[in-house]
């Protein structure tokens, strides 16, 4: 039987493995950790020299400076034409689905794009960069696209009001992670994110003063257009004994340190699917979260979700003194997550949507 083959469209899966980033590369990873597993050849991309790692080939692709528009259309061609691919995957809103969409449709290539941020289906506030031009380009390239998978069904909800279209609900997968050992000190309470103004970090600070018997640590690294927020929330930090700032983490070492937390936080004004949410779950520890995708921690008690900053320290006081309130939610931390997140039940799903078998 021919041996399906794959190209996880992307640079992040190779940052990835690199221990450079954490976010869309995560669940590109483990999906091409997934494909290999179940027998395929995958390819994904990188600007290092071409190598293979993991079960995956990475191969080097170059920039081309002010023709980088012409250069996505011309090697996004070649290679299809050189790989022949079963499938694409593609995980992000971008200017560059627009050419996979098209061409992978001219050359009967089966193409399924990952939505992340829940803003990106509604038109005017996606999070792209490159201003209105690659904003209409992805909105052109949402309406050729036939293979979605959403995170949650706000995403689900806002594609088919905005673009009438259909859509798969996939919860993220979570694969196999190796072990890394960090050095530090256990924390009860931990935040992991890029520091953007909308990540309110500064819930985080507020709390750690008003809960001095308790450890709280922030991980992330600066966002580009936002570095003077990163360095405030560092400097403040440094004036709270309680408050441990480690800057910039590996994927890694992140999930070791968060091994050894008791509750993971998130304080966004908005998310899609954040990965830390099933770092948090895959060890077994409840979340404090102010987003609440597809209803998943209320309905199956994986924390708690809230609403204001008083309600975020509210939380954090009656999960930690209740150790009977703790235990329970752990329980049903690890029922959930055995049964919603394995990737043979994710990449099933994904199968039987797209129906490898025809064309």
């Amino acid at each position: 039987m021919k041996q399906h083959r794959i190209i996880i469209w992307t640079k992040s899966v190779s940052d990835f493995v690199n221990d450079n980033v954490y976010g869309i590369g995560v669940q590109l990873y483990f999906w091409a950790q997934t494909f290999a597993d179940n027998g395929w050849q995958v390819t994904s991309y990188t600007n290092q020299k071409t190598y293979s790692k993991d079960g995956i080939c990475f191969k080097h692709i170059s920039h081309w400076g002010k023709l980088e528009i012409v250069h996505e259309w011309l090697i996004i061609l070649l290679e299809l034409l050189i790989t022949r691919p079963t499938l694409i995957i593609s995980r992000g809103a971008d200017r560059g689905v627009y050419p996979l969409a098209i061409i992978s449709r001219c050359l009967g290539v089966k193409y399924v794009f990952f939505s992340a941020s829940d803003v990106n289906f509604e038109p005017g506030k996606e999070l792209i960069a490159g201003g209105k031009h690659n904003r209409r380009l992805w909105q052109q390239a949402v309406r050729k696209l036939r293979y979605i998978v959403v995170q949650n069904r706000h995403q689900q909800t806002t594609l088919k009001h905005n673009y009438d279209k259909e859509s798969l609900l996939l919860c993220n997968l979570w694969g196999k992670v190796k072990s890394f050992q960090t050095t530090g000190l256990p924390t009860d309470v931990v935040w992991v994110a890029n520091f953007r103004r909308l990540k309110r970090a500064e819930w985080m600070v507020n709390a750690a003063k008003a809960m001095p018997e308790y450890d709280f640590t922030l991980i992330g690294g600066p966002s580009e257009k936002e570095k003077e927020y990163y360095a405030q929330i560092e400097e403040e930090a440094k004036t709270i004994p309680n408050l441990h700032f480690l800057g910039k983490k590996s994927f890694f070492e992140a999930n070791a340190i968060i091994a050894k937390s008791k509750i993971l936080c998130c304080t966004s004004t908005f998310e899609g699917f954040p990965n830390t949410f099933l770092q948090a779950w895959a060890n077994k520890k409840p979340i404090i979260s102010t987003v609440n995708p597809s209803d998943v921690i209320s309905t199956y008690n994986l924390g708690n979700v809230v609403d204001t900053e008083e309600s975020f320290q509210q939380s954090i006081r009656a999960l930690l003194s209740d150790s009977e309130i703790y235990s329970a939610k752990q329980r049903a931390v690890l029922d959930y997550f055995e049964r919603n997140h394995s990737p043979e039940i994710s990449y099933n799903k994904l199968m039987d949507y797209i129906d490898v078998s025809q064309g």
